[in-house]
Order: structure tokens, then C-alpha cells, then sequence
């Protein structure tokens, strides 16, 4: 699954409020969680993908 929006958790994974309560349930016993996660890209439904896209009669490389 790529990235398409980093400030939800997916409802697939409950969403956000039970990431909240996971994260104080853990707290309250002096544990933390540590999220992985690779940023350097994003899915084809993130909003900065179509700005990414190559354009027609654009030249990114000298031939």
C-alpha cells in the first residue's frame, strides 16, 4: 500500500482514535511506539502526484 495521506491512520487499521488509545494504553505502562514508515514517496492518490507526472513536450534529460 503506498502513501496517499500521512495524517490518517487508514480505517483499516481502525483509524485514528483507536491509534490514540493504543498509543495511551501503552503510555500508562511506560512503553512507546515507534512508527516506520518511508516518506521519499507516495501513492498514485496522494495530491502531489499529479504535479509529479511527466508533461508532454517536456525535455528532462539533454539527449
Amino acid at each position: 500500500m503506498d502513501g496517499e495521506d500521512y495524517f490518517r491512520v487508514d480505517p483499516a487499521f481502525d483509524g485514528n482514535e483507536a491509534f490514540r488509545e493504543l498509543t495511551r494504553a501503552l503510555h500508562t505502562r511506560g512503553m512507546r511506539i515507534v512508527l516506520d514508515g518511508v516518506f521519499n514517496h507516495c501513492g498514485t492518490g496522494h495530491g502531489d502526484r499529479p504535479q509529479a507526472e511527466p508533461k508532454p513536450n517536456v525535455e528532462y534529460l539533454p539527449p
